[in-house]
């Protein structure tokens, strides 16, 4: 039995599900006494990936992935309760090393391990507060934080993926996890 191992592939995804940013404080500076709350959202990413297969248990991956990372803080400032909501645009570039852990029938069980770079491309912010002493509300929506933050973030990234082979193509579900070193709150 014949069986081709095809060295360079491309494919077009959208990725479905869960894109969620996690804000992390790691290091604290206050003006006032007030704490604060992070809280993840939610938001779609589109990707394009391709690849290089070194045999039919290994090779890289390469995407071009379109993300959206939006968290949003909450905190008290005296009567009032403020709430910002920060979208950050980014272009991700990963590159991945991809392991064939299992196979069964038509599929295929990998592990991913690698890295990525972004590029900030666009910022959007939008601020409400609520004076809790009359209930009057504040709203500024969408207004640039482009100035104040840092275009580049790199980090790394692991994940999984399960694929389905057709007789000509396959069906992917891919989950993976990267974590930004680079500082994009501030």
């Amino acid at each position: 039995k014949l069986r081709v191992i095809p060295k360079l592939n491309l494919g077009l995804s959208l990725s479905i599900g869960s894109n969620t940013t996690y804000a992390k404080a790691i290091e604290m500076y206050t003006v006032a006494r007030n704490s604060k709350s992070y809280s993840s959202q939610n938001t779609m990413i589109f990707s394009i990936d391709g690849g290089y297969n070194f045999n039919n248990r290994s090779g890289i991956g390469l995407s071009i992935i379109n993300a959206v990372k939006e968290y949003s803080i909450q905190y008290e400032v005296q009567d009032f309760k403020v709430n910002l909501i920060e979208r950050l645009s980014y272009v991700d570039f990963p590159i991945f090393y991809k392991l064939k852990l299992v196979e069964v029938n038509r599929v295929s069980l990998f592990a991913h391990l690698g890295g990525f770079v972004g590029y900030l491309y666009r910022s959007n912010n939008s601020i409400s507060s609520v004076n809790n002493t009359d209930n009057s509300t504040m709203e500024i929506r969408s207004f640039s934080a482009d100035k104040r933050k840092s275009r580049w973030n790199a980090g790394g990234l692991f994940g999984a993926s399960l694929q389905y082979n057709l007789r000509k193509g396959s069906i992917v579900l891919n989950c993976s996890y990267l974590n930004g070193f680079t500082n994009t709150v501030n």
